[in-house]
């Protein structure tokens, strides 16, 4: 991916305004990453990263959930 490319995807995810135009891929990655901030917190959701000729890997960050033993 175009490091110009990368930048927009990345300022798409931390912005706020939803009145633009965006792309449909950059909506869908968005709305990931505002769910995941919205169920989660501020400190997790997407991050992207991109090497030209090497690929494209999309994290997403989230808390482990450990499941409670319910035995006394």
């Amino acid at each position: 991916m175009e490091p110009n490319r990368l930048r927009q995807l990345r300022k798409s995810l931390l912005e706020a305004d939803h009145s633009r135009n965006d792309e449909p891929a950059s909506i869908g990655l968005r709305n990931v990453h505002e769910r995941i901030q919205i169920f989660y917190g501020i400190q997790y959701g997407v991050d992207i990263d991109s090497m030209i000729g090497e690929g494209t890997s999309v994290t997403i960050t989230i808390p482990a959930v450990r499941e409670m033993n319910n035995r006394a």
